[in-house]
């Protein structure tokens, strides 16, 4: 892959993360009313299965669990205006006469006692009861026009409500048939409201960050594309068409991650609870995620898969911390920009440390290359050499026999006194040497003697 690829890819990578890191930002009351909502849910859980086998007694305790959470859902959205806080859950025990207290972010209170029961005339009777007097009674959402009807025939003034209200927030009410079905199907129904709480923290960090992560991946990729162009590594149309396709894919990628982040995030993890945590994690899940479809598909080999995985978790691991050290100093704008920075540092150093790595390989691959085409010359050497040796030895073992033969024939025509029988084997024994001798037998050198004037060179 060239170093141009790798470019495109970290600065998609780096918007996408960007991207969902801005997701967090938005979606940070929507993540605040999804822990209200999991800590309201989880004394609720805890007050069924306390309460199982009370069910008459257990709907009015899971009535005052559900429109506290309700409210306190409601006023994390909007910014924490106001708490509701159950009496029972005071520290150290007990039961005031109220079942509610309610703070407003300004400091006012308010003291509201919950009844619930299928029959209005029921409802009535108990908010009549002295003891109440003072406090803000709320009935089911359904029943309140009703128990008010009852209480102004038989002439009370006092007035019940079907909704806690304080501070400009509101639980919304709860119905008897709602009520009802809680009590009856307690963990579906803390599944039920969960699940579409975190599907609105989902939808609306998931949407947020697709947004941002089509902005810094579009800039980012601007940036880089028009430098590409300004130095002539690349004309406007292929520069252009790489700002689309990283905006696009960074979107997408930040989308997301966002989503995924509001979805992994909870109490089941602690190390997951914060959106920024469970973003960063979900960002890189999804970058591994795409890097292992890619190698599925063959379109990288498996060291690069294992080096793009590697520079994901190095990358989001800083991106995460340069993030929140930012965000400490310059607020959400700073961590977002950290992040990016934090991101894409880590990642081109990391690609840096590769690029090292494998040019050393690729040396290392070649002084092995080279030890064998050695070993491999040698190894001919040797076995030339055998070779030459063998014919050697071939020639001298058969010049041998003809010096002997030579020899041998020399000392016979010495020992039977025939001088040109000598001569002959002695030309014989010169010629082997690759001379010759100036007199073939005596006839020639009487002649010479006779009728040449040269003189005898011995």
């Amino acid at each position: 892959m060239s170093k141009r690829d790798d470019d495109n890819r970290n600065t998609a990578n780096s918007g996408g993360f960007g991207g969902a890191e801005i997701g967090v930002a938005m979606a940070r009351d929507q993540a605040a009313a999804t822990d209200a909502l999991r800590e309201g849910m989880a004394g609720f859980a805890q007050k069924a299965k306390d309460n199982i086998s009370n069910e008459k007694g257990l709907k009015g305790f899971l009535f005052e669990h559900i429109e506290a959470t309700k409210l306190n859902q409601t006023a994390a959205r909007s910014g924490g205006r106001a708490r509701a806080q159950l009496t029972s859950a005071k520290k150290g025990g007990g039961h005031d006469v109220a079942d509610i207290k309610l703070r407003s972010h300004t400091g006012n209170e308010k003291l509201v006692q919950l009844k619930a029961s299928d029959d209005a005339a029921t409802l009535a009777c108990k908010a009549m009861n002295p003891k109440y007097e003072g406090l803000e009674v709320q009935v089911p959402r359904d029943k309140r026009d009703e128990v008010n009807r009852i209480l102004a025939k038989k002439g009370i003034s006092k007035r019940v409500v079907g909704e806690l209200k304080h501070g400009g927030v509101s639980s919304g009410g709860t119905t008897t048939s709602e009520l009802d079905w809680a009590t009856k199907n307690p963990k579906l129904y803390r599944l039920k409201v969960e699940s579409s709480q975190v599907g609105l923290e989902a939808l609306e960090a998931g949407a947020s960050a697709a947004v941002g992560g089509a902005v810094i991946g579009g800039a980012l990729s601007t940036i880089t594309n028009g430098i590409a162009y300004m130095s002539g590594e690349t004309d406007g149309r292929t520069a252009a068409k790489a700002i689309a396709k990283d905006a696009i894919t960074s979107s997408a990628r930040a989308g997301g991650a966002g989503a995924l982040g509001a979805v992994i995030r909870g109490p089941g993890v602690q190390s997951l609870a914060k959106s920024n945590v469970a973003t960063a994690v979900a960002s890189g899940l999804v970058e591994v995620g795409a890097t292992v479809y890619a190698f599925g598909k063959g379109e990288i080999t498996a060291e690069e898969a294992a080096g793009r995985i590697g520079e994901t978790g190095c990358s989001t691991a800083s991106g995460l911390y340069v993030g929140a050290a930012a965000g400490i100093i310059f607020g959400p704008v700073g961590a977002v920009v950290g992040s990016v920075v934090g991101y894409m540092a880590m990642g081109w150093v990391y690609q840096s440390s590769l690029a090292v790595l494998t040019r050393a390989r690729l040396t290392e691959d070649e002084a092995a290359r080279i030890v064998a085409i050695c070993a491999e010359a040698t190894r001919a050497m040797e076995e030339r050499r055998e070779q030459f040796n063998s014919h050697l030895s071939a020639w001298l073992d058969q010049r041998d026999w003809a010096f002997e033969d030579c020899f041998a024939a020399v000392d016979k025509a010495l020992a039977s006194d025939e001088p040109d029988d000598t001569v002959r084997e002695l030309a014989r024994l010169v010629g082997m040497t690759g001379k010759a001798l100036r007199f073939r037998d005596f006839d020639h050198f009487d002649q010479f003697m006779m009728d040449s004037e040269e003189p005898l060179v011995l």
